[in-house]
């Protein structure tokens, strides 16, 4: 990344277990089902899961271009879909076409047995790419100095067909793997061109995201930076049922036993009745018409 970033103060990094689910299904009753898959030997380590809900008091900072700016703010209200957290970051660029500015978090961290990068992101529409640069402290002196640290840069390119992200598409959990981050000797251009941040080597300090666009403005929502073995996925669902076969399911249930599907069932004192209906009360979320 040729754009040079403020000094940030040292801060404590954290390991946590983190699931990553997934979006709202387009049907009525769901329940979820974890896919089988190998334990990996080396549990997810959260960078950020944004739920301090005060970035500028966390560790984060953003800057500006000579020709753009923009800032980052925490957001309450426009989540990704599925998870239980209360906070995602909010930020949005503008300026010349080429360079806005950018954003990131001092968060020393050991990615010792990780082998890709995880986060979830909500981008408006247009086309820009996020240059995500992840800076190594190679010399272990805790801090990041052009002539001793490492940088690696991975271009992520948002747009109508992504393909990192797609603009407009909601919600999005995006894993790449640390292999495609490439050695860019353009601000920190010591080091030993591996990226091997550990307690041997030094740590990962800052995780630092550098905004190009066209001239036309860049908003996104991002959330749950999370460093994995393997890339993380989103949880599998199993369909109980839609409700798309119009065929009302009142029927009583019978004595001595459940019925495979719907029943009805009351005391002497009270009635029951469901149906279905191609005109509901209000639409369900995330569903197609007709739902």
């Amino acid at each position: 990344m040729s754009h040079r970033t403020p000094t940030q103060p040292r801060a404590r990094h954290r390991r946590l277990a983190l699931l990553a689910t997934a979006g709202l299904a387009a049907t009525t009753v769901t329940v979820a089902a974890t896919p089988t898959l190998a334990e990996p030997s080396t549990a997810p380590v959260v960078f950020d899961d944004m739920e301090h809900g005060d970035p500028f008091n966390n560790g984060w900072f953003a800057f500006g271009s000579d020709t753009g700016g923009g800032g980052i703010d925490p957001n309450g209200t426009d989540l990704p879909p599925g998870t239980t957290g209360s906070f995602s970051l909010q930020t949005g660029w503008g300026g010349a076409p080429g360079f806005y500015g950018g954003f990131g978090r001092t968060n020393p961290t050991d990615l010792t047995g990780v082998d890709h990068f995880n986060f979830w992101i909500n981008p408006d529409g247009g086309e820009y790419t996020l240059e995500i640069n992840l800076q190594e402290d190679d010399n272990s002196d805790g801090a990041i100095n052009p002539p001793d640290d490492d940088e690696f840069q991975f271009n992520c390119a948002i747009g109508a067909t992504g393909p990192c992200a797609v603009a407009g598409g909601g919600w999005q959990l995006v894993s790449i793997p640390l292999a495609d981050f490439v050695d860019d000797g353009s601000f920190l251009f010591g080091g030993n061109g591996v990226l091997d941040a550990g307690p041997d080597n030094g740590e990962l300090i800052n995780v630092v995201i550098a905004v190009i666009g066209d001239g036309t403005a860049v908003n996104f929502r991002t959330d749950d930076w999370v460093f994995s073995e393997g890339p993380l996925t989103q949880q599998a669902s199993i369909l109980i049922d839609d409700f798309e076969s119009g065929v009302a399911p009142g029927v009583s249930c019978p004595t001595g036993g459940l019925p495979l599907g719907f029943c009805t069932f009351n005391d002497p004192n009270s009635t029951v009745s469901i149906a279905t209906t191609e005109t509901p009360p209000a639409p369900l979320p995330g569903a197609a018409t007709p739902n």
